[in-house]
């Protein structure tokens, strides 16, 4: 069964989402390259939080349960893929009362594992799961993988809200894989290579990277209203590596509030605009987070980084759509 939400129906729709959240996803809210190590994950009863802190050489990441059903239905990750030193504080704090998940960076003396690489790391949350992972996290009842000729619709709706933003580069971003068969299917954990896509949907950000190829208008609700979001679209192909197609919000203006959009909209567009052919290709999760660029040298002569970002009322609905 399919579920439209329209523009002559917006409220009604909303309303029956809240319903299906309320009475059946009841507590759904908030809350990758290699293995956990030296990372400290913390539960604490008391304040009813689960925390996982980033230390030189770990890469945190946590399954959340958030409605106690036994199965885990997103992952928590850190995700510090360039980011080798920094002194202080860089962690994710899943709130189990609240329902919310609130990503802390508070760094100086910051060191990249690659200089030439400006992005430190991308603290996300994640279901399916990213291609060097083995196994999914399907809690939400989307069932990945999917074939992106047979994708079926679902939403993801969220609350989103940058309470502190000191970077030099930064966005709020989906990140999502559309990899072959060989690499989805028979070789899970295999990381992706030339002839796969990596697509990302920037709600905001600054410097999105790649050439504009073309215009979209996909349907949204945004802060309890129907839009049409006019998305730039931009690509980025690279010899012997995967391709990138970013999805770049342009109207409206974005900076925080409430979010709902279908992801397999923004799947079926990449088929246009794909360097290669990708009907056959696997969709494999779907990830939320932000981008992080630290004030460095050479644009600065000390190293630091400040993020607060708040993510609440996360929640997946499968078999969901938005229709004007």
């Amino acid at each position: 069964m399919l579920l439209i939400i329209s523009d002559r129906h917006i409220r009604y729709a909303l309303l029956n989402i809240i319903v299906i959240i309320a009475s059946f996803i009841a507590g759904y809210f908030y809350g990758s390259h290699s293995a956990v190590k030296k990372a400290e994950i913390v539960t604490s009863l008391v304040l009813s939080t689960v925390t996982i802190t980033w230390t030189p050489g770990s890469w945190p990441r946590k399954k959340i349960d958030i409605n106690n059903d036994g199965v885990p239905d997103l992952i928590m990750d850190i995700c510090p893929y360039n980011l080798k030193r920094g002194k202080g504080r860089y962690e994710m704090i899943y709130n189990t009362t609240r329902r919310t998940i609130v990503t802390v960076i508070d760094l100086v003396d910051i060191e990249p594992k690659n200089p030439n690489v400006w992005v430190m790391g991308f603290p996300e949350i994640i279901i399916g799961r990213k291609p060097w992972d083995k196994s999914y996290v399907n809690g939400f009842g989307v069932k990945f993988p999917m074939k992106v000729k047979d994708i079926k619709p679902f939403l993801v709706s969220f609350y989103f809200h940058f309470e502190k933003l000191d970077l030099l580069g930064y966005d709020f971003a989906a990140d999502a894989w559309i990899l072959r068969k060989e690499i989805a299917i028979e070789k899970p954990g295999t990381g992706p290579g030339e002839g796969d896509i990596e697509i990302m949907v920037w709600l905001m950000g600054v410097n999105a990277p790649g050439t504009k190829v073309g215009e979209e208008v996909v349907p949204m609700i945004i802060n309890g209203s129907y839009v049409d979001a006019r998305f730039e679209v931009k690509r980025v192909v690279r010899t012997g590596e995967w391709d990138i197609i970013i999805f770049l919000l342009k109207e409206p203006e974005l900076k925080c509030g409430y979010v709902t959009y279908d992801p397999s909209i923004f799947v079926k567009l990449a088929t246009k605009y794909s360097p290669v052919d990708i009907s056959d290709h696997y969709l494999i999760g779907w990830e939320i987070g932000t981008e992080w660029v630290a004030y460095r040298p050479p644009a600065t002569q000390k190293s630091w980084a400040k993020v607060t970002l708040l993510i609440e009322d996360f929640t997946v609905i499968p078999h969901a759509t938005i229709h004007k």
